[in-house]
């Protein structure tokens, strides 16, 4: 809803510009009031839930809450804490989670660099430097990734290649090379 009122702005098209934010502003403070653990500290998969899903790393992303919410910062520490082996980032946890696919799956590669640009998004610039260079040297030898990863023992599994890992790599290399540009601290650890 945010997304198309901003385009409906940007284009200059009539459309219930209002009506929209509205109701964008509704469904926030219900994921708000719902979406939020008190246990868990972090937002969760599902209401009535205290099940951890990564693809809440993108909240700071795509503007639902600024990086540096105390919300956001919980939630990347529960993730981190809960769904993290090492470099290593699950979508859930399988047996909290009732998606109808048997057994047990890998971390997908997609949430490594989400979780890397979760970092970097929220001033922990060195912390995702560190995380994206040793993830690095999980590619092939061509420097291409699967689309999971089995975290015991590193095997590639799913599609390979998979683009969705691919971009979340571009994308987590630009927004990194970007911020070492700007932290002059930081800068000497550009590879020219």
């Amino acid at each position: 809803m945010d997304s198309a009122v901003t385009l409906a702005r940007e284009l200059e098209r009539p459309a219930p510009i209002e009506k929209w934010q509205e109701t964008a502003d509704i469904i926030k403070q219900e994921v708000l009031d719902k979406g939020w653990s008190e246990l868990k500290q972090s937002f969760v998969q599902r209401y009535g839930s205290d099940t951890l899903d990564a693809s809440n790393l993108l909240m700071a992303f795509v503007g639902f809450l600024p990086p540096g919410d105390l919300r956001v910062q919980s939630t990347i520490k529960a993730t981190t804490e809960e769904l993290a082996e090492g470099y290593f980032v699950r979508r859930y946890k399988t047996q909290e989670t009732p998606d109808g696919l048997e057994g047990d799956e890998g971390a997908f590669t997609i949430l490594t660099f989400w979780l890397i640009g979760a970092l970097l998004f929220s001033g922990q610039t060195r912390k995702a430097l560190d995380l994206f260079q040793e993830f690095l040297k999980r590619a092939n030898h061509l420097g291409l990734f699967s689309e999971m990863m089995d975290p015991a023992t590193g095997e590639f599994l799913g599609n390979f290649p998979q683009a969705f890992s691919h971009i979340g790599l571009i994308h987590t290399a630009r927004n990194l090379s970007q911020a070492l540009r700007r932290d002059s601290r930081l800068a000497d650890l550009l590879v020219p």
